[in-house]
């Protein structure tokens, strides 16, 4: 596992995967970490899932993916409100390395 760093941060690669039965066109997702403004392009695993792997630091990281131009939450991962009156957001814990 290689980690890097930024302003004294150490990033730790996380894997973010949707999956899903039916076919898509495109697969993205934005979080907190690039301020809801970054887009990442999920790959095509196989068939019914999609992942894409990006270095974040340690805490705690919102976000939501974007499905064919439609957001949408995961069930693989933990819901949070957003406390903005949408549906939430996905929620991820990035572990500090030991």
């Amino acid at each position: 596992r290689l980690l890097a760093r930024l302003n004294g941060f150490t990033l730790v690669p996380t894997t973010f995967t949707w999956e899903d039965e039916e076919e898509h066109e495109e697969v993205a997702m934005v979080g907190s970490w690039g301020q809801w403004v970054l887009l990442y392009t999920l790959k095509r695993a196989n068939l019914t899932s999609w992942n894409v792997c990006i270095n974040l630091p340690p805490g705690q990281h919102q976000f939501k993916f974007l499905i064919d131009g439609t957001w949408k939450l995961s069930k693989l991962y933990g819901i949070v409100d957003d406390t903005v009156g949408t549906n939430g957001n996905n929620m991820v814990e990035v572990d500090a390395p030991r």
